[in-house]
């Protein structure tokens, strides 16, 4: 049944009414069981190649997808025993992989970079960045559209008690660096750090900020690539928008949306 929207203002004329087309719909043309191993998890695509991680130890997995009706597994990235590979991103312009992963039991906090050559089936480990005993947990990755060799990946520490943001310039693959972090004001009150996005030109971030609600901030410092830089929240304390009963889990840009 499609949807209509009539919109009035007092003193003005009634809108007319439109009629809404129909949602989309979705038709399965092909699966892969990835071998019944469950718990899958961050799905990240490039080219004809979807990598998935998992909430487990298993190693992502590479899945051919050029027939979508026979996706078929060619590969395995590196595993981390003990580690969760939570979460994937590509950079395919670059032919880049980045795999976090975090301790579930007894295993390594990191970020694997994966680069490929003539065949997004075949990604090789580059570098690897070692967050020692602090969990990463979710991250965004940014692409800077002025510089598109320039990537920055910002990474919410969900667990950690200080400094529940960091920013890493993997900009060569092989030897990612540290350009800065932040720290969630006390002014906000509990609130731990669950995710950031930012806009395209990476000057406006969006944070969750999971009981604490969804604040805006200032993220020009990183995205000018200063000296220092500095994350500077806009929305005030006290006015972050809030989804009770829930906790505001991630701020995902929509591709095209303001």
């Amino acid at each position: 049944m499609a949807a209509a929207l009539a919109v009035t203002m007092a003193g003005s004329v009634p809108a007319p009414v439109s009629a809404v087309s129909p949602p989309a719909t979705l038709e399965l043309v092909g699966r892969n069981s990835l071998g019944g191993r469950g718990m899958n998890a961050a799905l990240a695509i490039a080219d004809h190649c979807a990598c998935v991680g998992g909430r487990n130890d298993a190693a992502p997995q590479v899945v051919d997808i050029a027939d979508p009706a026979s996706p078929q597994v060619v590969g395995n990235l590196r595993a981390h025993p003990g580690s969760t590979p939570r979460e994937l991103r590509t950079v395919p312009a670059l032919r880049e992989l980045a795999v976090l992963f975090y301790r579930l039991n007894g295993g390594l906090n990191g970020l694997g970079l994966y680069r490929w050559g003539a065949s997004c089936a075949t990604p090789e480990l580059g570098g690897h960045y070692d967050f020692g005993s602090a969990a990463p947990h979710e991250f965004f990755l940014w692409q800077d559209p002025a510089r598109p060799a320039r990537v920055l990946v910002l990474v919410a520490m969900f667990a950690a008690s200080s400094e529940q943001l960091q920013v890493l310039d993997i900009s060569n693959p092989l030897t990612p660096t540290r350009v800065g972090g932040w720290a969630v004001p006390s002014a906000y009150g509990r609130a731990p750090l669950h995710s950031i996005g930012l806009s395209v030109d990476g000057r406006t971030a969006y944070v969750s900020l999971w009981t604490g609600g969804l604040i805006v901030a200032d993220s020009s410092d990183f995205a000018a690539g200063q000296a220092e830089p500095v994350l500077r929240p806009r929305t005030p304390p006290g006015s972050a928008l809030r989804t009770p009963p829930g906790n505001v889990h991630s701020a995902v840009p929509l591709p095209g949306q303001p």
